[in-house]
């Protein structure tokens, strides 16, 4: 699959589930410069790649990102409702204000209802690096720079919860990525220079399977942090 030389320089990588890719695509807006760092204004849209096809779909809903403008973004297919979503997050203003919050809306791949409005948050999410959306449990989760909280979206009920992270206070060094199907969070704790993994385990192992896709604050309560593994620098995880 080709891509134009000077959007290649600009693709970033949202989600992929069951073979289909979400990617967003950054473009110059008409030449405009921002007023800080002089950098350019973007034009920002998303598409859907199928490899195996070479097939690529752009969602309608071109986003102009100037000064001010943070869009978070997520993809990923729920089996309960056997829909693909795209999920995009809108924050505009300044960050320290009371009212600065996040619009967010939803597009159902193949429902032809476009972008759908769903609601506001006022979590602030991770500017540290690349702000990357991890999918499991049927739910997107992102990290937040002044919070240990990490920001669920239940892509079947299509609202926002929280879920506290398994640190008291802020790591330098943290991220969250799924593995043993799973959600890990990772951090380094200065105090004894160690990195820990713990895992987002259920309680009740006996509980139905297919719960597992509800996700909202109450079926959280039936779930724990398991630190499972300390990294000694240079050496091989021990438990």
């Amino acid at each position: 699959m080709k891509f134009p030389s000077d959007m290649c320089r600009r693709l970033g990588l949202v989600g992929s589930d069951n073979g289909l890719i979400c990617l967003s695509l950054k473009t110059e807006y008409n030449g405009v410069i921002s007023a800080h760092r002089n950098k350019l204004a973007n034009n920002e849209s998303l598409c859907i790649c199928n490899p195996i096809t070479r097939e690529l779909v752009t969602l309608p809903g071109t986003l102009k990102i100037v000064d001010g403008v943070h869009v978070l973004a997520g993809f990923s297919y729920h089996p309960l409702t056997n829909e693909y979503k795209v999920v995009r997050i809108c924050y505009a203003g300044n960050p320290e204000s009371p009212s600065y919050k996040g619009h967010a809306e939803v597009y159902t791949i193949g429902s032809g209802c476009g972008w759908r409005s769903v609601g506001e948050t006022d979590f602030k999410h991770k500017y540290i690096g690349e702000p990357t959306c991890v999918c499991v449990n049927g739910a997107l989760h992102w990290l937040s720079d002044d919070s240990v909280d990490i920001m669920v979206f239940d892509l079947a009920e299509e609202k926002f919860h929280l879920l506290h992270a398994p640190i008291e206070e802020i790591h330098d060094f943290r991220r969250i990525y799924v593995m043993r199907r799973c959600l890990c969070y990772e951090y380094y704790d200065h105090s004894d220079e160690l990195l820990r993994l713990c895992f987002l385990e259920k309680n009740n192992e006996e509980e139905d399977i297919i719960s597992s896709y509800y996700v909202n604050a109450q079926y959280y309560k039936s779930w724990s942090w398991n630190k499972e593994f300390t990294v000694l620098p240079n050496r091989f995880p021990t438990k």
